[in-house]
């Protein structure tokens, strides 16, 4: 019975383990997806606004609004010197109301989220 009681024990213990292992890649994700939320933010220029921001597993998709071109092209150069994100693609781009005064032009991003290497911490 007491080598029954001790492999029962060590199940137990491995059971353990793997929910600490699982709690703590939670914790890790966590912090990652708030850093990743900083750079979005810092990388908007002020000319341009989001509409809605959409995560998948491997990327996350923004729909938004800039006054310009010229604010889609600086935030598209800054989320690519970001460290969580590979090359943005701009997938749609339309101008929205008459040409000239009040004029926006509404886009479509979809940027991939660097996936972390064995040994990695991002």
């Amino acid at each position: 019975t007491k080598v029954s009681h001790i492999g029962q024990l060590k199940k137990e213990k491995a059971e353990l383990l793997r929910r600490i292992m699982l709690l703590n890649q939670l914790q890790i994700n966590r912090a990652k997806e708030l850093l990743m939320l900083v750079d979005l933010a810092k990388a908007m220029p002020d000319s341009v606004y989001l509409l809605s921001i959409d995560k998948k597993t491997d990327h996350i998709l923004l729909h938004g609004r800039a006054e310009n071109s010229k604010g889609i092209s600086a935030l598209m150069r800054q989320l690519s010197e970001s460290p969580f994100f590979t090359k943005a693609h701009l997938s749609n781009i339309r101008l929205i109301g008459d040409v000239g005064f009040g004029a926006e032009h509404e886009f479509k991003i979809t940027l991939p989220i660097v996936k972390e290497t064995a040994g990695e911490k991002v």
